[in-house]
């Protein structure tokens, strides 16, 4: 029932957390675009670059963006993976591998006990310089094997709030009667083993985020980055 013409109006009924009676919002239906990746240079020599999901060729766009920040004099990048839950987790280990050299990068654990191991070699990490990632309670699936493999490992630090804890994987089995099972296969790991799904990576600076009630305006401003590049300013 949410499909349909572009431009067309299509109204929804939310209930969430104290709200008593439904809250209507009325939505504008747009045509999806391909999440991809988007950057500019920020004040002091900071290079921002948002990764909106991880999907085919994402990490060959991720390094473009990063090598044109570095032209133009970044010397310390903000990676910014808030509110990205799509594309493949191959494409999330694939993008850690840029940043990172030899060691485990992610493990997935199988349903028949079977566990896969993604490595990187020394001259996978085609950048070297500081990093700072930031990421909120919408950072799922792939891009939080991508957070793990590089907060784990040491190579940056995260700012912002919890990531979401899903990264297992499904499919789903058709059964003969016309109904079919949603059923979670295998599931990723820290590099270090320990457990991510239903886990989530805690933020290494934590920022309190004010939730609003239905109805309400969104905050202004973005305390997230905002708090990251205070940081970085107390480094330099």
């Amino acid at each position: 029932l949410l499909r349909g013409q572009p431009g067309s109006a299509v109204t929804v009924s939310l209930i969430r957390g104290n709200t008593q009676e439904p809250y209507d919002i009325e939505l504008v239906r747009q045509r999806l675009s391909e999440p991809g990746v988007s950057s500019r240079l920020l004040s002091n020599e900071i290079g921002y670059v948002r990764i909106g999901g991880f999907n085919p060729g994402i990490s060959a766009d991720i390094s473009s963006a990063i090598n044109i920040l570095l032209e133009d004099g970044a010397k310390t990048l903000i990676l910014d993976v808030r509110n990205n839950a799509t594309g493949s987790f191959d494409e999330g280990i694939s993008a850690a591998r840029l940043f990172l050299g030899d060691g485990t990068v992610g493990i997935r654990t199988e349903s028949n006990d079977q566990q896969i191991s993604f490595t990187s070699e020394t001259g996978d990490a085609a950048i070297e310089e500081p990093l700072l990632l930031l990421t909120n309670f919408g950072t799922s699936g792939p891009a939080e094997v991508f957070t793990a493999a590089l907060v784990e490992r040491e190579r940056a630090n995260s700012v912002g709030q919890r990531t979401a804890g899903r990264t297992s994987q499904q499919k789903l089995i058709r059964l003969p009667d016309g109904t079919g099972l949603w059923l979670s296969w295998a599931r990723y790991l820290q590099p270090s083993g320990e457990p991510l799904h239903r886990v989530g990576v805690e933020p290494t600076i934590a920022v309190a985020i004010r939730q609003t009630e239905l109805g309400e305006p969104l905050p202004t401003g973005d305390s997230i980055l905002e708090d990251a590049l205070e940081h970085l300013a107390s480094r330099l």
